[in-house]
């Protein structure tokens, strides 16, 4: 299951699959349609870990998953099929950062748009929450917390350099296969000079817990503004108030793109050729998942 959630979570990032299941792990196209077949069952378990739902709860949110999934697969799932039939067209040329920034940016419209179709119905299962659960929901952000701050954070910075070289270099290999010395060399350069600062991370991951936290608590307590308290925690979500973290966020996002485009520069045609056939399998599979059922 961990294997699953990895490769959905790079569909999501590549497609714009609403948000949320990255880890690590499997490679095959199979596993990836069993990851978005079984999607509403993962992300109920996911949620029912952090809110630990009653039965009537239960009930509710998998009827609103499974209502979500619907509307994503027949209406969204196109949309990044025709997403990675353009960029297949791109890739046996370079790429420069502006246009793997303005892929990122369309990823994010994708992804705002799937999350503000759910609002409504995330907002009426917020308003049955109880106390006991949002003091769960905080028990579980603070292990999860400690968990992350164990990898990146409480460690010694060469352990948490390596760990995250270790991740781009996965999601790299993907792409493009084994890649070759100079874009090894380009990884490590940019992991090393990398912005990346984990405390700043932390302190925005600790905002957006507390925010939701107080956003559900207020949710609770007046049921009629709920979709409207819901729909700015997203916004918040995306772009912090905090102009620090917007700014970080910012050049964090512009390096990744840098990155992209570096490696792509030095890949080789059989590497582009690899990258496109891997996006053009994706595009199929996305095609057959929204076909209906």
């Amino acid at each position: 299951m961990r294997e699953i959630r990895r490769r959905l979570g790079i569909i999501g990032a590549l497609l714009s699959l609403v948000a949320a299941l990255l880890a690590s792990g499997c490679s095959t196209l199979t596993a990836a349609r069993l990851a978005y077949n079984q999607a509403p069952e993962l992300a109920y378990w996911t949620l029912d870990a952090y809110a630990d739902f009653n039965g009537a709860q239960s009930l509710q949110a998998k009827a609103v998953l499974a209502r979500w999934q619907d509307w994503h697969r027949h209406t969204q799932l196109p949309l990044y099929a025709a997403t990675l039939r353009a960029l297949q067209a791109q890739l046996p040329q370079d790429i420069s950062a502006d246009q793997a920034c303005s892929v990122v940016a369309d990823a994010r419209q994708t992804v705002m748009v799937s999350l503000h179709h759910v609002e409504p119905a995330a907002a009426s299962l917020a308003a049955t929450l109880q106390p006991a659960q949002l003091e769960a929901m905080a028990r579980k952000f603070a292990k999860s917390n400690a968990e992350w701050r164990g990898t990146y954070l409480t460690v010694a910075p060469q352990k948490a350099q390596a760990k995250r070289l270790e991740q781009a270099t996965d999601r790299s290999e993907w792409l493009y296969g084994a890649l070759n010395s100079a874009q090894n060399e380009v990884l490590k350069r940019s992991v090393s000079q990398s912005v990346f600062d984990a405390a700043l991370s932390d302190a925005e991951r600790l905002r957006r817990q507390d925010d939701t936290l107080q956003t559900l608590r207020g949710v609770m307590a007046n049921s009629a503004t709920a979709t409207a308290a819901v729909h700015a925690l997203v916004a918040r979500s995306f772009t912090s108030p905090n102009t620090a973290h917007r700014r970080y966020q910012d050049a964090l996002t512009r390096e990744g793109c840098v990155l992209f485009a570096e490696l792509h520069q030095r890949a080789s045609a059989t590497q582009r050729s690899h990258a496109a056939q891997k996006l053009q399998r994706y595009e199929s599979l996305l095609l057959s998942l929204a076909e209906p059922s």
